[in-house]
């Protein structure tokens, strides 16, 4: 289910009726009488860890040379 469907499940309100997401949090914070809290709920590979592709040493001005230099 899109998460704007579940928002209208859940408060009655259509997201559409809202400008801006500052607006949603807004009116979320005063329909669960709650602060909003933003928490991490999981971690992945990339922010534990880094990235697990290859990265490749790369110097873009040599590569422009080389691309296209006089030689």
């Amino acid at each position: 289910m899109p998460a704007g469907e579940i928002f209208k499940t859940l408060t009655g309100q259509d997201t559409e009726a809202f400008n801006s997401v500052e607006e949603i949090n807004k009116y979320v914070e005063e329909w669960s009488g709650k602060p909003l809290e933003v928490k991490l709920v999981y971690e992945d590979v990339v922010s534990c860890r880094g990235s697990v592709l290859p990265v490749k040493d790369f110097n873009p001005d040599s590569a422009f040379e080389k691309a296209f230099g006089d030689d």
